[in-house]
Formats: structure tokens, sequence, C-alpha cells
């Protein structure tokens, strides 16, 4: 670039005690900026509060900061870099350059879906960062990426980002200038010393980890959205929420992963600790609770998997979790366990295992501690997901499944053992099934491999009427029923997948149906259920969980359909 006729002078702050990597990109920009003019004096903080101290007072020019490659994505390193300072960014680092105008378009991207819709998001990220920075970081130690004649753009790798080079015009200080092209004014920080005290508040670091405090995530519009385990990459399949430790008052999240662990995780004032049990080698994947066994007081959770192992976890009020294996069924991976007394035939309870390649196993408590086949049921169903309705007069109980084939299906168990009914039958196969709480008839959604949601209403002759109340993302593995809107006469049901993203489907008495994106996880969905562990609010909770190897929480704001004050913040 030609020289200014006055050469400029700035300040660039590297941070508090920075890498040997970060210097040497400090000094290689500094070089850089010599050549077109600008002398620029590189300097490192000795401690976290001199350097809050510097950005309130606006004592800086420029500011180096060191991550994995930005911008590469709107989930992540835009967020953390960009975002406006509303609690909602996993990094404890205050975002230096507030521009509402990026903002607006990286929650444009969040929201979008793959295709165009997602693409045209992309383009407008691009075109404001490509009008307003100055600098793209550096992406390999000792190369550097810069603005200059005959560059017209870098590719990031294959995760659908190009950042435009040759158009980046602003000059230091870093600060927006303007909104993008065609875009509506959005009104911006203004610059100096007060727009980065605001970016900067006098609150003590953000936690990084759920177990030292409330880690947020980005969420939807009237979502907060919190980390409650990060399981190191390692999808966790199974993900449910009940009272476990009967000593603490909140319920438990218990979640199941892909090295057969089953972790069980406890809440104290928004810090989520997780105990971990079992080592089982193999993916976990069916949980119920219920109180099986008259050799132990109280519930007991079962726990069991691909090796086809049945485990049974005891809680003391010590805080201890005892684990023991019951049952095994070598050669039959056990998908999903139901508990409790549904066996008419059968004195006291059982465990139910619906397992693949041979059905379904019905197991209780035998001699020396271990649990016996009571009943072996060789069903063609490949159940992936099930349920008890709740009991209608003396019959016996009922048992919604949903299975691989495609079938919603009734199961009941009579004096020739396991009878089923198909209820409704897919083209596709069949994911998730979850029951509407609360009075009126039963109520039933489910969800089909083609993104198909289905609602099913039981009249008063006990037949089911089911209508397709949405047509989504190819992948579902995930629906849950609760009270999800400030409005308790709007029904609503949350729907997860392969898409990624918790879409919340709502309906007002009377109304059409429409859907909302709530959270969009790093990966694919797999499982999603409700939760009650959240009293600032009249609604219900959302857990999630896949192949990203977290599990989250999901919540409306505190005041959400109370009449009660909340924080000015609304959080």
């Amino acid at each position: 670039a030609p020289a200014p006729a006055a050469r400029v002078a700035a300040t660039l702050l590297l941070g508090v005690e920075p890498s040997a990597r970060l210097v040497r990109h400090g000094r290689l920009l500094a070089e850089m900026l010599r050549r077109a003019g600008i002398d620029l004096r590189v300097e490192s903080l000795p401690t976290r509060d001199a350097l809050t101290a510097r950005l309130k007072a606006g004592d800086w020019d420029a500011v180096l900061r060191s991550t994995h490659g930005t911008p590469y994505d709107p989930f992540v390193s835009l967020q953390t870099l960009f975002a406006p300072n509303t609690g909602r960014t996993a990094s404890s680092s205050p975002p230096i350059w507030d521009d509402a105008a990026l903002w607006t378009h990286v929650l444009a991207a969040l929201a979008a879906r793959p295709g165009a819709a997602r693409a045209d998001a992309f383009a407008a990220i691009e075109r404001r960062l490509a009008d307003e920075v100055p600098l793209v970081p550096l992406f390999v130690s000792r190369r550097v990426a810069v603005s200059a004649a005959g560059v017209d753009g870098l590719s990031i790798g294959a995760n659908g980002y190009d950042v435009g080079l040759g158009r980046a015009t602003s000059s230091l200080p870093w600060r927006p200038v303007g909104p993008a092209p065609g875009a509506a004014p959005v009104a911006a920080a203004a610059p100096g010393a007060a727009a980065v005290a605001a970016a900067v508040p006098d609150a003590p670091p953000v936690p990084k980890d759920p177990k030292d405090g409330d880690v947020a995530l980005p969420a939807g519009a009237g979502w907060n959205a919190a980390l409650v385990l990060d399981n190191a990459g390692v999808g966790v399949w199974t993900v449910r929420s009940w009272k476990v430790l009967d000593p603490l008052g909140c319920d438990e999240i218990i979640g199941l992963d892909d090295k057969g662990r089953c972790h069980v995780l406890t809440s104290y004032s928004g810090k989520w600790t997780p105990i971990t049990c079992l080592r089982d080698g193999k993916w976990l994947g069916g949980v119920d609770q219920a109180d099986v066994d008259p050799a132990v007081p109280g519930h007991e959770l079962y726990v069991a998997g691909e090796k086809g192992n049945l485990y049974q976890i005891v809680a003391h009020p010590e805080g201890v979790l005892d684990e023991r294996l019951v049952a095994s069924l070598p050669g039959q991976a056990i998908n999903i366990l139901l508990a409790g007394d549904l066996v008419p035939s059968n004195p006291g309870a059982e465990v139910l295992a619906f397992t693949w390649p041979d059905g379904l196993y019905v197991l209780a408590p035998g001699k020396g501690g271990r649990f016996e086949v009571k009943l072996k049921d060789l069903t063609t169903e490949r159940v992936r997901d099930a349920l008890v309705l709740p009991r209608d007069g003396d019959g016996p109980p009922e048992i919604v499944t949903i299975s691989r084939n495609g079938h919603l299906s009734l199961l009941r168990f009579g004096p020739n053992g396991a009878e089923w009914t198909v209820l409704h039958e897919a083209a596709m196969g069949m994911g998730r099934v979850s029951l509407r709480r609360g009075p009126g008839p039963v109520v039933l959604y489910t969800c089909a491999d083609d993104g198909r949601v289905f609602r099913h209403e039981r009249r008063p002759d006990r037949a089911f009427v089911t209508e397709t109340i949405y047509l989504g993302p190819q992948g579902a593995r995930g629906v849950a029923a609760g009270r999800f809107d400030a409005d308790p006469a709007v029904e609503t049901v949350a729907v997860f997948g392969y898409s990624g993203r918790v879409e919340l489907l709502s309906r007002p008495a009377g109304g059409r149906w429409a859907v909302s994106t709530a959270f969009h996880d790093r990966e694919k969905g797999h499982w999603l259920s409700v939760a009650e562990v959240d009293g600032r609010n009249a609604t219900d909770e959302l857990v999630c969980s896949g192949f990203g190897g977290r599990i989250v929480l999901l919540s409306r704001p505190p005041g959400t359909g109370l009449d009660v004050l909340t924080a000015p913040d609304g959080r």
C-alpha cells in the first residue's frame, strides 16, 4: 500500500503474558505495517487487571488475538470475537469489536437452513468483514494473510466459509464505520473508551467448565442454553432427567455415552458435577428408573447397551452410586429399557429389554442377586423408543413403541404373552415418541427418519387419529412434548436430529403450527428429553445430546409464565 504523507504511530496490545508464537506474530505484523507507513509499538500487559484498565481507557489502537483460525464459522469464532456482551458466548474474553450489523448477520447464519439461505447469510458476513476488518488473523505460524492487490480470496478448508481479502479497506483503529452494503442501518457502539468500557464489565470471568459455574452457549431468541457436560467429543446417545440422589433437591441429568459410561450429573447453583460410573466398553443406550428389586430400598436405575449387559445402579444417601451387573443377554444389543410392574402374569415389577436381533426380553429379580428371563418375544420390531401410557381402567398396562420398521405400536401382555397392535405405519423408519402431559385425551408425538413429525390423538373409541404437523430436516432423532411457551394454552413440542437444530413446534388454540429454532448444536443430535431443573420459570426445560459429545440444557428466561420480578437483563 502507498505510504501516507506522514507516518502514523499506533499501539498493539498482545494481552497478558502472550505466548512466544503470539509475540512473533506481533513482530511480523509490526514489520508489515511499517512498510505501509504505520509505526506499530507492540506491548504486552503483566496482569489481566492491567489489560482491563487499558481497554476501558481506550488506550490502544489494535489488539492481536490468537485463535485456531478466524473467521471459519459463526458458531464459535465469530461469536467469541465479535458478539455483543449478552452472556451467550462461551468465551471469558469480552469482544473488542462490538458490531451490531455483523452480529445480526451471525444470528441469521445460525438460524438459516443449509442451502441458499445459509449461503446468503455467510455472504453477508463476508461482506461485513471485508469492509471492516483490515487484517485476517494468522492461520499458520510464520505466515501472514493480509489485504493486498491481486489477492481475490482465501479458502479456509471444507467448512463452507470463503473470506474475501481484497476488499478490506479500513485503517486502524479497528472500529466499525458503517452498515454493510444493502443492509438496513444498524446502530453501532460509538468508538472510544465508552464503547470499550461497555464491552468489559466489572464482573468475574465467565466459567468455561460446567463444574465451575453456568457456561452459557448461543441460543435462539427467547431461550437460554447452558453446557451441562463436555464429554471430550465422545457421543452421548441417550439423555434423561430423574431424581436419582434423594437428599438433593434438583433432579439429576443422566447421560449414556459411546464408551459405555453412565454420567449422573448433579446441579448446584448453576454448576453441574458429573458422577461417572460403569465402564462397559461399548455404547450404552437403554435406561429407566423404577423400584424393581425388593432387596433394594427405593428405586433403582437400570442401564444397558450394545454388549447386552444389564446394570443396576443404586444411589446411597452419601452421594455414592453402587453399580452391579444383574443380567447378560449375549449377542443382543439392548436399545431401550422400560422398568415397572408391566406384566400381569409376573408378580412384582420387571425390566423390559428391547433388543436386536431377538426383539424383547422380560427380566425380573431371581436368585443370588441376578435377574432371570421371564419371557422372550421374537418380534420383528426393532424398538428405538418406548413409554407407558397412563392407566385407564383395570386393563393391563399399555406400552407404545416406535420402531425402525416404521411402526408406532401398542404392546400389552396377555395370557398368551406379548400382544402387538400397529397404531400407525410410516414408509420410513420411526425414531422417537413422546407423550403430552396434563389433562385431556392421550396425545403422542413421533418423528420419522425422513423428518416428518406426527401427532396422534386417542379418540373416545380408543382409536388414534394421526396428523402430520411438520416436514422437517432428515434424520429426526428426538421429540419431546412439554410446556415450552409462557401461555399454557399453546401446544408445544420440540424436535432434534441430524440437522443439529432443536426446533420448537408451537400451535395456539385454534391456530396453525409454527416452527422456530431454539438451539443449534455443533454436531448431529441423537436424543432430546424434557426436564424440570429451573424453578425461575413456569415452563419445562429441554436436555439434548448427540454426536457432538455434549449435554446441553435449554430453558426459557427467568420469569417466563410468572408474574414476578426478574433481573434487569431478563436473566
